[in-house]
């Protein structure tokens, strides 16, 4: 497979600095730095000084014994930077650390206009940006149920034995950026050139990007290793032959708990199963997975599970799923 080439499409991480071997407690690493993604030139201001805009930024920490040839890709959904997997809203080691901690090497990606995503400037006919309030995050992303959002945070209602670090809830509500939709097929792209400088990888996908992850490997199926669905929103609508493409690459569905207290969630968990579905029927049934926590005696889960009070366990069945692929193997 592509990934297992001289170079493994690790390249990419030059120009960066060495850090000292197993300080913080993670195994040695050996570079750490960024890079930017994408964007294009659009004429702005005077005439023949065009600005640069749709990039994303992409930090990275490259390990210096990966158990991996490819490293993690971690994208964040929708209204949310990268930050989302760094540390959590009380203040524990993310995603990011977690799966550093379990051998692979980490990159992280900001979405369209969030964190050190520079922001577009407007243009004739955009859309006004979604802005999600305190009561959409605390009910939509299932923290507590329909109708228990209070301003006084005394007076909220979480879900009983709850993942979510109810205190540090402000300081996620910190974090989140107004909410801008280009279109369709621009977020395509704009992952698949993700995919073709940060990849052969692993691809984790939260939320809205889980959807945008899976056209985007339909267009590059041979620079995705694996994907990581985290609560996506929704399947794509997979044809018989979309599925046949996308066979080769493992799948994984990871759900949290409450998806039947919503409509919407509902919808999305069943667009998501259907595709699991084509998948499977296309041949995709012994390396892609579906697991619904709750249904394996894990009660409690958000939307956001890289924020839950048991995030590192969660990374770590992420983990041990790709373990079990062989990814680091021939084919």
């Amino acid at each position: 497979m592509p990934w297992r080439r001289a170079g493994i499409g690790l390249a990419i991480l030059a120009c960066s600095h060495a850090v000292a071997a197993g300080e913080g407690g993670l195994p040695a690493i050996a570079a750490i730095g960024h890079f930017y993604v994408a964007g294009r030139e659009v004429s702005h201001g005077a005439p023949g000084a065009p600005i640069e805009t749709g990039q994303v930024y992409v930090h990275y920490v490259r390990l210096a014994r990966p158990r991996l040839p490819v490293p993690l890709l971690l994208i964040p959904g929708g209204s949310l930077s990268g930050a989302a997997y760094e540390t959590t809203p009380d203040g524990r080691p993310g995603w990011q650390s977690d799966f550093l901690a379990e051998g692979y090497s980490v990159l992280v990606a900001d979405s369209g206009q969030t964190g050190r995503t520079p922001p577009a400037p407007p243009a004739a006919g955009d859309a006004p940006p979604a802005i999600r309030d305190k009561a959409f995050l605390w009910e939509t992303f299932r923290i507590g149920p329909p109708g228990s959002w209070r301003a006084d945070p005394a007076a909220r209602r979480p879900y009983p034995a709850g993942r979510f670090p109810v205190a540090g809830f402000d300081a996620f509500a910190r974090q989140v950026f107004p909410r801008y939709r280009p279109p369709l097929d621009e977020e395509v792209a704009r992952t698949a050139a993700l995919y073709d400088r940060a990849c052969p990888c692993v691809v984790v996908a939260h939320s809205a990007a889980g959807p945008i992850a899976e056209r985007a490997a339909l267009l590059r199926p041979d620079r995705v290793a694996a994907l990581v669905l985290v609560e996506p929103s929704g399947g794509i609508g997979l044809s018989p032959d979309q599925a046949a493409r996308l066979r080769a690459i493992p799948h994984l569905y990871l759900w949290g708990d409450h998806v039947d207290q919503d409509a919407g969630w509902r919808d999305q968990y069943a667009g998501a199963a259907r595709d699991f579905a084509m998948l499977r029927s296309a041949g995709g049934a012994s390396s892609s997975a579906w697991i619904d926590l709750p249904r394996q005696g894990v009660a409690g889960n958000s939307h956001m599970l890289m924020m839950d009070d048991n995030s590192r366990a969660v990374a770590r069945r992420i983990a041990r799923w790709i373990a079990r692929r062989g990814i680091d193997r021939p084919r």
